[in-house]
């Protein structure tokens, strides 16, 4: 089968790390091209964040577009979307994100290809405002055949929209093993304990209003005050770095809040802490909690998105009631007095999301079964 995914950019992000480890798998057996398409003037490191964890066997076909207005800039998307087409002639079309509405109008060209969209968050969150909900409302129940990632995204999906998805296909996440670095890693994270007994929380996001770091940071403040030996490391970053330098100015003993900036070795930080933590006030299905799962480490949570769906009882991990400091501290405390069996988590994580089982689920919906 060939298969032409399409996202903006490869900038750090749970649903760019998705897409770059299902291309990965679809290419064992099929024909994948990753595409992308990104405004020059924003042309960084990050839009490309994710590039070397790219398989040889991925095709990229990126394109890097002029600066212009907003609907000059929309139309050099869609010709590029276009060119990507013509140029590989896939048979299915699968879009990320914002490469939604570039790709309405290939969707009416092209009547010999299937459209498919993976809706990466709660419906209205996905939409946003305007006109591109508008255009989503319509086009998905006609030319783009909507994919949603849980049960939950699934019923937000049919609440916003008024008509079911195409399928719900629960994200996948591939093998999280050590990388050559893990020993380095390991080392630098037992550096920043300050005594033997300190227990490690890792959260892993990107600086956005969505991962409401402001709660997660408020927790361990208070916690911290209480005299809980505990540290949290943070992984993420923010395109202007103001974001970041707010959260920073938010932490009240920086020797236990630490910031690590964006890392592609995720996995050894993972390896090398005992627990997890996402604060986020909406989700669709995080990657970041999967990657914690098969790494062995229990996981905190706010009640939000799909992560409901995954944390099911309190071997694999634990959810706030709410999203207050309270409830959220309550969580962490109770996490702190139990002990954890990573083999339990790792295994629970292994049966039910990996990558390889969730690429076969998108395969099944592709070929219509």
């Amino acid at each position: 089968m060939r298969i032409l995914e399409i996202i903006e950019r490869l900038d750090p992000g749970g649903a760019q790390r998705f897409v770059v480890d299902l291309c990965n798998e679809f290419a064992t057996k099929n024909d994948v091209v990753l595409g992308t398409f990104i405004n020059r003037s924003n042309c960084n490191f990050c839009t490309n964040f994710f590039e070397l964890d790219l398989s040889p066997k991925v095709n990229r076909d990126n394109y890097k577009l002029k600066p212009g207005g907003v609907k000059l800039l929309r139309f050099r998307q869609i010709a590029a979307a276009i060119k990507m087409i013509l140029k590989f002639k896939p048979q299915i079309v699968h879009l990320h994100g914002t490469a939604f509405t570039p790709c309405i109008i290939p969707s009416l060209i092209f009547h010999n290809i299937k459209f498919f969209y993976t809706v990466h968050n709660i419906a209205d969150k996905d939409a946003g405002n305007g006109i591109g909900a508008k255009l989503r409302k319509f086009f998905l129940k006609r030319s783009i055949k909507p994919i949603t990632l849980s049960n939950y995204c699934n019923e937000s999906f049919v609440e916003y929209y008024g008509y079911n998805s195409a399928a719900v296909i629960e994200n996948g996440c591939r093998p999280m093993t050590p990388t050559p670095n893990f020993d380095s890693v390991k080392a630098e994270v037992e550096g920043y304990k300050t005594g033997p007994d300190t227990k490690i929380f890792l959260n892993i996001a990107r600086f956005h209003e969505q991962k409401n770091h402001e709660l997660l940071i408020g927790s361990f403040n208070s916690l911290i005050k209480d005299g809980y030996d505990i540290l949290l490391l943070i992984i993420g970053s923010y395109p202007d770095n103001n974001k970041r330098l707010y959260l920073e100015s938010l932490v009240e003993d920086k020797s236990r809040i630490i910031f690590l900036g964006a890392k592609h070795n995720v996995n050894d930080y993972l390896l090398s802490s005992e627990y997890f933590c996402l604060s986020s006030s909406w989700e669709g299905l995080p990657i970041s909690i999967l990657e914690a799962g098969l790494c062995g480490c229990y996981s905190i949570s706010t009640p939000v998105g799909g992560v409901p769906d995954v944390i099911q009882d309190d071997s694999v991990g634990l959810l706030s009631r709410d999203l207050s400091i309270t409830s959220f501290k309550e969580a962490l405390i109770k996490a702190l007095r139990k002990k954890p069996d990573r083999a339990v988590i790792k295994k629970y994580f292994s049966s039910r999301y990996t990558i390889n089982e969730c690429a076969e689920k998108y395969i099944q919906v592709f070929e219509g079964k």
